[in-house]
């Protein structure tokens, strides 16, 4: 058996749980200091697959992350639907600035929707990135959340209301957008992903109820987790707390949160071993403007709490030093060596 960290970290993701902590990073991991290094940026990163890699690699081979992914924005999928977006630059990532659909009723999925707008890129970027990071890391791919896809498509809005008021109009959209990201996910699965990110921050506990969650949101998870092909980690924005207890139903590996909103020790203390425990270096407080001190006693209290893999909580913010991501990565790094783990 390979004893590769693409290898170990694939294994914790089918359940296998050592003492070895990781620091594989599924989110997004974009900095200023990223893209002057390798003087690539946004939005040139998202429209060539060349650039997309060489950006995206940065995560592993600039800042130490065990882990690649294809995939920066929520913007991909709304706009094969006719949604506006802003592509952004150097201040932001990809946003939607009009919605794909004014009422449910003109909602229709475009035939061969995968080969159309964006997806292409995102393919041929994946293929690279398996083939350069196979036998060193895991590569991951971005496959947006139901419900944050529901909310490009219509507005965020829009469908709060819909969650409170039509539930039979929004449990029948929820599970036609379902579909859709069941097929793309299978679709980045045979195009090399290894695991995929999937982000669904409109989810998050500031915007719905734990009983929104727990009777659509994670019905809908189970299905995605039951059709697609592989590995899922979940990654929600915001206070999750509420329904830490729903989450393991949801039948992905894993599950990323954020903090200081959701408490390492409060996540283990619900969800045990049933999933592995991405997380959870608060974003603003400490890794964009702490100093690689403060970074390093997160990382060290994360662990000491139960995490399995130290990420940034929701992201890395552009702003980010350096030092400071860097400093993720190196204090896992030093916590396994003191423990005997070869690198």
């Amino acid at each position: 058996m390979q004893n590769t960290k693409r290898e170990k970290i694939l294994r914790m993701l089918d359940g296998e749980r050592t003492d070895e902590k990781f620091c594989s990073c599924h989110l997004t991991s974009v900095i200023w200091d990223a893209m002057d290094t390798v003087n690539v940026g946004w939005p040139e990163a998202h429209l060539n697959a060349d650039l997309h890699v060489k950006l995206a690699e940065t995560s592993y081979t600039l800042l130490g992350f065990e882990g690649v992914r294809a995939g920066f924005d929520v913007g991909l999928e709304a706009e094969t639907f006719g949604a506006k977006t802003n592509m952004g630059g150097r201040e932001s990532n990809v946003y939607v600035t009009k919605h794909a659909f004014e009422s449910p009723d003109d909602f229709k999925v475009p035939q061969n929707m995968f080969e159309l707008g964006r997806f292409p890129i995102v393919f041929e970027a994946l293929s690279i990135l398996k083939e350069r990071y196979y036998d060193k890391v895991p590569v991951y791919a971005l496959l947006l959340g139901p419900l944050t896809l529901m909310g490009n498509l219509f507005g965020v809005e829009i469908i709060m209301k819909w969650a409170l008021k039509e539930k039979k109009l929004f449990e029948s959209l929820l599970n036609r957008i379902s579909d859709i990201v069941v097929d793309y996910g299978n679709l980045l699965l045979e195009k090399g992903a290894d695991a995929l990110s999937l982000g669904d921050p409109t989810a998050s506990g500031n915007l719905i109820s734990p009983r929104v969650f727990k009777n659509f949101i994670v019905p809908n998870y189970r299905k995605v987790s039951e059709r697609v092909k592989g590995r899922i980690v979940l990654h929600v924005c915001g206070d999750t707390t509420p329904f830490l207890d729903a989450v393991p139903d949801s039948g992905f590996c894993a599950f990323s949160f954020e903090g200081p909103a959701v408490k390492v020790k409060k996540a283990k203390e619900i969800i045990g071993d049933r999933m592995a425990l991405f997380g959870n270096i608060p974003t603003i407080e400490v890794l964009m403007k702490g100093t690689p001190n403060d970074v390093k006693k997160a990382v060290l209290e994360a662990i000491e709490d139960g995490i399995d893999s130290v990420e940034p909580a929701c992201g890395l913010p552009l702003q980010t030093p350096i030092a400071n991501a860097r400093a993720i990565s190196e204090t896992v790094r030093e916590y396994n060596l003191k423990r005997g783990f070869e690198e």
